[in-house]
């Protein structure tokens, strides 16, 4: 499917925000917004978006009905996320989007999130964000990297080019070339056969994920093998990888595990890359081309996320 990508944000234009997940506090996303209007955009949100339903943002009706309203509308340039957490699973099976008719516009969000950024990119083509959250990322707390990556990826029509690798450790080495693809590792593996099943041939595969115990991490990578999702992957990304609580002092068996599991996958292989449940957070444009070297170390976004 050809990529379809959104214009190139400037200063004046709108971004809705919308809670397809879970519940958040409402000063951590009034604080963002705050970040985000300072940066020159206007903010629009729902007034039920602060609705609670047990561990979720509203019923779910509320939330299908918010994601269409702003996807749907012309005046909106982008429609960022307040948070992840649980419950896009829950109404990706209500949505049909290859009929809607929609403008392209930059649609942001990581973690849960990761079941929507993949079905808009299946039924509708367009370029996707696994990128920062409103009430997560942007407050008066947060580091000034998370705006800067965003401005960056956001605003100018060119590549972002190579973007930060310093802190990134080579699992496997080599060279490859492809689409960015991924999301959170959980939410990857558990969207197999769904219509949010993340499209993996010839791609530069991201993963990223947070609580999990060593085992599972192991469980979720050997699905993702046995299922032939990295048959024909050109190189794999994990991002932060932080362990369950439990296992906090093995942080150091990650590596090792990784080489093991990945010890027959031909292409580049690198971890600790600065995107996912970690500040600050590398914005990822879905579906554009990169390169991935590991000599020199580097992650080379090769095409413009905007048209």
């Amino acid at each position: 499917m050809e990529l379809i990508k959104p214009k190139a944000l400037k200063a004046g234009d709108t971004i809705a925000v919308i809670a397809p997940s879970s519940n958040f506090e409402r000063d951590r996303l009034l604080d963002g917004i705050a970040a985000l209007e300072h940066a020159g955009f206007k903010i629009i949100y729902r007034d039920d978006i602060f609705a609670k339903d047990r561990y979720l943002a509203g019923p779910d009706a509320r939330r299908t009905d918010e994601l269409i309203q702003y996807l749907k509308d012309p005046t909106i340039s982008a429609v960022m996320c307040a948070r992840g957490g649980y419950g896009a699973q829950r109404i990706a099976s209500e949505l049909n989007l290859k009929k809607l008719k929609a403008s392209p516009k930059w649609v942001i969000g990581y973690s849960d999130v990761t079941v929507l950024l993949n079905l808009i990119r299946n039924q509708l083509g367009w370029m996707t964000v696994y990128g920062p959250t409103v009430a997560g990322h942007f407050g008066s707390k947060s580091p000034r990297e998370n705006m800067e990556w965003l401005l960056r990826l956001t605003t100018q029509s060119r590549p972002l080019g190579a973007v930060p690798t310093r802190e990134a450790i080579v699992v496997k080495p080599g060279f490859a070339s492809g689409r960015v693809a991924g999301g959170c590792l959980t939410l990857v593996q558990m969207g197999i056969g769904t219509p949010y099943d993340v499209q993996t041939d010839n791609a530069v595969l991201f993963l990223e994920d947070r609580g999990e115990k060593l085992y599972e991490i192991d469980r979720m990578l050997q699905h993702l093998k046995h299922a032939g999702k990295l048959n024909k992957v050109k190189g794999i990304v994990f991002g932060s990888m932080l362990l369950h609580p439990q296992e906090a002092d093995k942080n150091h068996e990650l590596i090792p595990l990784l080489q093991d599991v990945l010890s027959d996958f031909e292409g580049p292989v690198i971890a600790n890359f600065p995107a996912g449940h970690i500040d600050p957070f590398m914005p990822l444009p879905l579906g554009v081309m990169s390169t991935l070297n590991t000599d020199p170390l580097e992650w080379n976004f090769t095409e413009a996320a905007c048209s």
